[in-house]
């Protein structure tokens, strides 16, 4: 077992405090909390208040923002990714972030929801370009935003696209579809939503 024990109480000189400290299992000293309460996490100060981590937790706050990055692979045919949105989910927006550039083919994706399971593949991107390198969203103007993320509106006989939220997708899962004979992409999806609790 070595150094991988409790290490007690110690005196800091950076912190000019008292920490309770353990080793680590590369043998180093990491403190876990100090006299005045404050705790580690791998030897770093958690500097967040109870009620700020708190506010992260679906519990607390019955809605929580979240991030969710998906890669992509290339394939021909729509992909499952594998990972579906929570069953309460609002989609927000839906984003590809191109690592690397398409160099080959048709250099389009559209994002969705699995169509083989009632879903609809080209709901939040439809034919956006990852032909370069760079955050990619969907336009209303270019009409690459999916129809899951648009409504039509009307303001005295003018008809036009607004962006909403997805509110209908709970529990379905993501999928992508490149466009055809697409070479050398390397990419992620970034799915932007509310988890309600």
């Amino acid at each position: 077992m070595g150094k991988r024990t409790l290490r007690a109480w110690r005196f800091n000189s950076t912190s000019n405090k008292f920490d309770y400290s353990v080793y680590n299992s590369a043998g180093d000293i990491k403190p876990v909390f100090d006299e005045d309460g404050t705790l580690y996490q791998k030897g770093i100060e958690i500097t967040a208040t109870a009620a700020e981590l708190n506010a992260l937790h679906l519990t607390a706050t019955n809605a929580v923002r979240k991030i969710k990055i998906l890669p992509v692979s290339v394939a021909t045919g729509e992909q499952d990714t594998g990972w579906a949105l929570p069953a309460n989910a609002i989609v927000v927006d839906v984003f590809v972030n191109v690592k690397t550039a398409a160099t080959a083919g048709t250099k389009t994706i559209d994002v969705g929801t699995l169509s083989s399971a009632s879903g609809d593949a080209d709901g939040y991107l439809d034919g956006v370009s990852v032909g370069t390198a760079g955050i990619v969203k969907g336009s209303l103007a270019s009409a690459t935003k999916g129809v899951l993320l648009k409504e039509v509106q009307t303001i005295e006989s003018n008809s036009f696209y607004a962006p909403v939220p997805d509110t209908g997708s709970g529990g379905k899962k993501i999928s992508y579809t490149l466009g055809a004979s697409v070479a050398g992409l390397v990419a992620d999806i970034i799915i932007d939503y509310i988890e309600i609790a």
